[in-house]
């Protein structure tokens, strides 16, 4: 028993070592989500395990160039951006309904995150537009 319990510990340690390696490009990927995760405390479909696009940081920073770049069916379309901040998540889409579509544009995708509780307006809603045809 003594014999099964240390090999299997050995190879156990050996497993782990190899694992500790330096950081891939996946681990990297991960970290950015544990910092989103930091930021926002709650968002759209958490509960089903969804996790934040990485296009909302770049929407609510209103970077509409680097969202096409992210994006490549949006690269050559023409896009708008728009974000609305509430007090809870109906508020903050109700305030981004509110600004309307823009004319000739659809809803090409739409989200919410929650800030953290200390935000006056912890909730964001943001949108991508995109020129109809």
């Amino acid at each position: 028993m003594k014999k099964i319990f240390f090999t299997v510990l050995v190879v156990g340690l050996f497993i782990f070592a190899g694992c500790a390696s330096t950081p891939s490009e996946g681990v990297q990927k991960e970290k950015n989500l544990n910092q989103k995760k930091l930021r926002y405390d709650d968002w759209k479909y958490m509960g089903f395990g969804r996790e934040i696009p990485e296009w909302v940081e770049l929407a609510i920073n209103n970077n509409p160039s680097k969202i096409k770049k992210l994006i490549p069916e949006l690269a050559e379309a023409e896009i708008e951006v728009r974000s609305a901040a509430g007090i809870n998540i109906d508020q903050a889409e109700e305030s981004l309904l509110e600004l309307g579509i823009p004319e000739g544009f659809s809803v090409y995708d739409s989200f919410w995150v929650r800030q953290g509780k200390s935000v006056e307006k912890p909730y964001i809603a943001v949108a991508i537009y995109r020129r109809l045809l």
